[in-house]
């Protein structure tokens, strides 16, 4: 009898999803043990087939594209730290490990994409005419399934111009490959 497990997971989903039903897989990445009311959880019944990805990851009935919090954290972090780098010479190679080749960046001047883009714009704020600032993550990273957020904040030496937002990015296969930037705080409604 042919295994037909995680092909019939996917087929499913592409089904729902032309049936114009919710587009959410019927297994959702969990490990042994996972949590508690999804498959694979502590109270579920049906064992959930598992397969391990080269990093190690988990994926549960052939579903791809899933990131754990950790993974998405470190490809953050790892960009942050490009604005903080000790030489420019460095900013590519941080980049290149956080970013696909055809990231798309949104931010305050508009659309582009490519590393060399991204990597124009972080040169461009290590190159603020108050001095080279300071990039810290300053939240914790926010993580629905493969979009995450997080705060950071911008300082420049001896009390300068100070800058603060919110980045959305996307991730696939653990690099960042979508990212808006939000700068500055909105204002109060009303």
């Amino acid at each position: 009898m042919p295994h037909r497990g995680p092909r019939r997971a996917r087929a499913r989903v592409t089904q729902r999803r032309f049936a114009g039903e919710d587009a959410q897989p019927d297994r959702v990445l969990a490990g042994p043990g996972g949590p508690a009311g999804v498959p694979g959880g502590k109270d579920h019944a049906e064992p959930v087939p598992e397969q391990r990805t080269p990093a190690g990851a988990v994926e549960q009935a052939g579903m791809t594209g899933c990131m754990h919090a950790d993974t998405a954290q470190s490809a953050i972090d790892t960009f942050v730290s490009a604005f903080n780098a000790s030489d420019d010479a460095y900013v590519t190679s941080l980049l290149s490990q956080a970013l696909t080749s055809d990231v798309v960046l949104w931010g305050p001047l508009g659309r582009s994409e490519g590393i060399e883009a991204v990597e124009r714009f972080v040169l461009d704020i290590r190159r603020h005419p108050a001095g080279p600032g300071t990039m810290v993550r300053c939240s914790g990273v926010d993580m629905p399934d493969e979009w995450a957020r997080y705060r950071w904040v911008f300082t420049t030496p001896g009390g300068g111009p100070r800058l603060a937002g919110t980045d959305v990015v996307h991730l696939r296969r653990g690099l960042i490959d979508q990212m808006i930037v939000f700068a500055g705080d909105l204002s109060p409604a009303g």
